[in-house]
């Protein structure tokens, strides 16, 4: 990748994956008024809290790994970052796979669908070395927020 991509791939990267991390890990506003049932409805195998705590736990992980992204060495190794911010996806969805409570696990979808979209949209840019082919990631931190906070809003309801 030339030089003169590298560097605003990277930024942009960069700037994309601590906005999701910092949205993905950013915990339930819950209190006991508000806190999911603990019961399970029909079909679930899991509690709604203990979906939500399981959720949470991921999202929290990857985030912290996100956060701790250095941008010097992701500008060093731009295929390595892409393979890391997927290993990231790839952490989430597994962690959607694993919940048995439907309604959690539709709101967890969610996130999981708009970190694969970006993480996609990542590796496109890198591999058409087209700047313009950048400008999709700049919407991920809104779109990951919206999805975060949709998550949150079922964990505390």
């Amino acid at each position: 990748m030339p030089l003169r991509l590298r560097r605003p791939l990277v930024t942009t990267l960069s700037a994309v994956v601590l906005a999701l991390g910092l949205a993905a890990c950013a915990p339930a506003q819950s209190t006991p008024q508000n806190a999911p049932s603990a019961s399970t409805t029909s079909g679930d195998t899991q509690s709604a809290v203990d979906a939500c705590a399981a959720m949470t736990s991921t999202l929290g992980a990857v985030g912290e790994d996100v956060a701790g992204w250095d941008p010097a060495s992701a500008a060093k190794d731009p295929a390595g970052t892409l393979q890391r911010f997927q290993a990231d996806a790839d952490k989430v969805s597994a962690a959607v796979q694993a919940l048995g409570n439907g309604r959690v696990r539709t709101a967890a979808e969610r996130v999981q669908a708009v970190w694969q979209k970006y993480a996609d949209l990542a590796t496109k840019a890198a591999q058409d070395k087209d700047p313009a082919s950048m400008l999709p990631l700049l919407q991920g931190p809104k779109d990951l927020a919206d999805a975060a906070q949709d998550f949150r809003d079922v964990c505390s309801s």
